[in-house]
């Protein structure tokens, strides 16, 4: 599915692959979720945080979990309404070139549906889970266009704002 989208040009698509690489590629804790949370408004056609978070809910469900469950099976709490809006306010910073200060440079330790566990990637600072969080967001909602066969919806903008409800 995924060469069909390159094959046929759908841009809608093609973007978001080519910014969830370059996200990757970047490796800068402000420029990656910048470029990821743009491939992710490409893909939901919102254009605001309310409609962004909204439709990313709608999409992948609103308690789903952001991050896949470890190793172990652990699973960190955070679900798609919890981060959604919070990823969009982080990216219109970096975005627009305001500095990272208040609650993004706070520390704190993940939170997991069960219980505690100790992990030496805990604690982190606020904008690092949001940058993780837009990573495996825009993953998400792509496998589930690649997934679900929804490539050919993708190709006009009314068969895709058809998908986005």
């Amino acid at each position: 599915h995924l060469k069909q989208a390159y094959d046929q040009r759908i841009m809608r698509l093609v973007n978001p692959v080519e910014l969830l690489f370059h996200g990757l590629r970047a490796n800068n804790e402000y420029v990656s979720p910048l470029l990821w949370t743009a491939g992710l408004d490409m893909l939901l056609m919102a254009g605001g945080a309310t409609k962004f978070a909204g439709r990313v809910c709608s999409f992948l469900g609103d308690r789903t979990f952001i991050f896949p469950p470890d190793h172990a099976g652990r699973q960190l709490a955070y679900t798609v309404s919890d981060l959604a809006r919070e990823v969009y306010d982080f990216r219109n910073i970096t975005a627009h070139g305001h500095a990272v200060t208040g609650r993004y440079l706070e520390w704190e330790d993940f939170k997991w549906s069960t219980a505690d566990f100790d992990t030496p990637l805990s604690p982190r600072r606020r904008y690092q889970l949001l940058g993780d969080a837009s990573a495996s967001l825009l993953c998400a909602v792509l496998r589930k266009v690649f997934i679900d066969n929804l490539v050919a919806a993708a190709k006009t903008e009314k068969a895709w704002r058809a998908q986005l409800r």
